[in-house]
């Protein structure tokens, strides 16, 4: 078993990831392969450590880690993240956290529906909107186009409750 530290790594689709590192003083290990997780794919930035298995002259990269991106988790708990603030947090008390870095402001996320319909579809009994707004999915679906409860005029930000026509 050999430490390492990543100085290239690269993937392709269909392809196995490949890696450079050097190790032990004077010794570099070049362009070997790399195993990930099924579903999961990184590639890790040049100066994260990993471990490098040999069996004679076969190298495999089996780990990698970046301590200085590294975050902070509970006992039990489960992250993806990134370099740039980017994360999904799964912690305790099944509360889920998400955090975009690149938000305008602390706490936003953006949510982006790609594609033809750019529809973004929530199952669910109640959606909570802000600290106090709550929508009944079981009174209609909200669009664009909500109107407020009271007033049954456009909904206005600061309006707590919407109504939606079917």
């Amino acid at each position: 078993m050999i430490r390492g530290i990543i100085t290239m790594f690269s993937g392709l689709a269909n392809r196995f990831a490949r890696f450079t590192a050097d190790c032990r003083a004077d010794e570099s290990i070049e362009n070997r392969e790399a195993m990930q997780h099924y579903g999961f794919a990184s590639r890790p930035l040049a100066g994260a450590q990993c471990i490098i298995l040999r069996e004679g002259n076969l190298f495999l990269m089996v780990a990698d880690d970046d301590r200085r991106y590294r975050i902070a988790l509970e006992s039990g708990e489960v992250a993806l993240y990134t370099d740039e603030g980017d994360r999904i947090h799964l912690k305790r008390d099944r509360k889920i956290e998400i955090t975009a870095g690149a938000s305008s402001a602390p706490g936003e996320i953006t949510i982006k529906a790609e594609g033809t319909s750019g529809k973004i579809n929530v199952v669910a009994q109640e959606v909570v909107l802000g600290k106090e707004s709550l929508l009944s999915l079981a009174a209609g679906v909200v669009t664009g186009q909500c109107l407020c409860a009271y007033t049954n005029l456009p909904h206005a930000v600061s309006s707590s409750s919407v109504k939606a026509t079917l």
